[in-house]
Formats: structure tokens, sequence, C-alpha cells
């Protein structure tokens, strides 16, 4: 299942806080937090949606 982002700043920041988390940088409570403010949920009508990709991000119109 793939990842939808609000925008691509979002996608970027996540990313990174991802990158934090895995090395223990910062705890699960607030990778949560950064799951919520950029991440879109999968029924969310209308929303213009960023997919992560290793080679570039693709704009999805929901």
């Amino acid at each position: 299942m793939s990842k939808k982002y609000k925008d691509e700043i979002s996608m970027v920041i996540h990313e990174m806080m991802e990158d934090l988390y895995e090395i223990g940088a910062i705890d699960e409570a607030e990778m949560r937090e950064f799951d919520e403010d950029c991440l879109v949920p999968d029924d969310s009508p209308g929303v213009e949606t960023y997919t992560f990709s290793e080679e570039e991000p693709v704009l999805i119109h929901a």
C-alpha cells in the first residue's frame, strides 16, 4: 500500500521524519503526529495527493 501525502512538502518532511524514527532520533508518538499532519486518509475525496516513489513523486488527482 502506498502512502498518500497532502502535498509535496508534506511528503519530504514525512520521509525525513521516517528516517529519524528508524534510527531512534524520534519516538513512535512523535512519528504518529507526523503521520497525522502529512498523510491523507485513503477515503479522502477530492484531494490532490502525492504518492512516494524512489525515482520521483507522482501527482495524483483524487
